[in-house]
């Protein structure tokens, strides 16, 4: 009995791994900055920069060019 309760713990937490690395790959993330500094002119204000890093390869790669 304790070696099929090892060996559930053992596919719960493979499966559980496995779907946080898809996740993990296959999502995309989003993070906000607002910078504010005397020196940027106030022409730029409501400007939006959009950085995408590390797509290779991805499903997104391609819908994007």
């Amino acid at each position: 009995m304790k070696k099929i309760r090892c060996l559930l713990l053992f596919l719960s937490l493979a499966i559980g791994g496995c779907y946080y690395l898809y996740w993990d790959n296959y999502t995309l993330g989003v993070t906000n900055y607002t910078v504010e500094n005397a020196k940027i002119p106030s022409a730029f204000d409501g400007y939006k920069i959009v950085l995408l890093a590390d797509i290779q390869g991805s499903e997104f790669d391609e819908k994007i060019r």
